[in-house]
């Protein structure tokens, strides 16, 4: 929906730009934008007016279809933001104007004042996403389904936006890594937060499990419904991975395999995983340093040696799944 070549497919919300008159204005201004780490210091607001943004079209197309479903429902609305580029809109860029927002972690590319900019587009994006499930969850309350309607609100991935000079996702830092998990809905404990770790890859089961479904095929994760109704789940850590490194966390420790900060996203994402003992590794206290500036594998090397054998034999289980 973003692409701003003219080339390819037909899509939904090229058509409507093009029956607004618009589609060009759309395609030149991402096409001023730039790719990778340019996409983030244009902060000028788009062309478009309110209600042709992207994310409003995707929005009020979702809003119609909550409108008009026959229970029982299911519905994933999946928004393009927070996304570089920070395109956002001329009232969602007037909105943050005079809000401040802390310097990223350990970054000497750009001047403060821009950092500040780019976090302020990124957080009108969230905030203007943040609008909708509220305008959603007005309508569930007049259809009358508030009580029995499970809602789940999450993100793919994260944003360095800055921190140790990067950008984008694809990295384990936290800012990429971690993202918002937040659920409502019949027996679901309200107000309680869950430290241990979980996973994107448990939410398909967790709603599996609340609509009484058994899983067709095997699936991976597990489902969250015992913490959401107060109880505990069944791990201390999860692990992911993308490329070429895997990471474990257990909500205070972090190892990450086969990586080191001076390798590029372009290195970490066309490089191979090497699952060799040898392979460089990071370890975080995320307690004490939030900002995972202090690598402690050399510092600490017994509580490294511990990490690396619970990812690596983490992954060995699941192989032999």
């Amino acid at each position: 929906m973003y692409n701003s070549k003219p080339t390819g497919l037909a899509e939904p919300y090229a058509t409507f730009l093009e029956e607004r008159g618009l589609l060009q204005t759309h395609l030149d201004d991402f096409g001023g934008r730039g790719y990778g780490d340019e996409a983030y210091i244009n902060v000028e607001p788009t062309a478009l007016p309110d209600d042709a943004y992207c994310d409003n079209w995707i929005g009020a197309r979702a809003a119609a279809l909550i409108e008009s479903a026959q229970s029982p429902w299911f519905l994933q609305v999946n928004f393009n933001g927070p996304h570089e580029p920070l395109d956002v809109t001329e009232s969602m860029h007037a909105a943050f104007a005079d809000v401040d927002f802390d310097q990223p972690v350990n970054n000497d590319y750009y001047p403060a004042d821009l950092h500040v900019a780019m976090r302020r587009n990124y957080a009108a994006m969230i905030h203007n996403i943040d609008a909708w499930l509220g305008r959603f969850l007005d309508i569930i309350e007049r259809r009358g389904e508030l009580e029995n309607t499970l809602v789940i609100y999450a993100s793919d991935h994260g944003d360095s936006l800055g921190d140790h000079n990067r950008f984008q996702k694809h990295v384990p830092e936290h800012g990429s890594w971690n993202v918002p998990l937040v659920v409502a809905g019949p027996g679901v404990v309200a107000g309680n937060t869950v430290a241990t770790p979980v996973d994107l890859v448990d939410v398909a089961r967790t709603v599996l499990d609340f609509g009484g479904i058994a899983p067709n095929r095997p699936l991976d994760g597990g489902s969250l419904r015992a913490a959401l109704e107060g109880g505990r789940l069944g791990w201390d850590a999860r692990t992911g991975g993308l490329a070429s490194w895997r990471a474990i966390f257990d909500g205070r420790y972090k190892y990450i395999h086969n990586y080191a900060r001076n390798r590029s996203i372009r290195e970490l994402m066309t490089g191979s995983w090497e699952p060799s003992r040898e392979s460089p590794g990071v370890l975080y206290d995320l307690e004490n340093d939030p900002g995972e500036c202090e690598d402690l594998s050399r510092v600490d090397p017994v509580r490294m040696a511990e990490y690396r054998d619970l990812l690596l034999g983490s992954i060995d289980t699941n192989k032999a799944v």
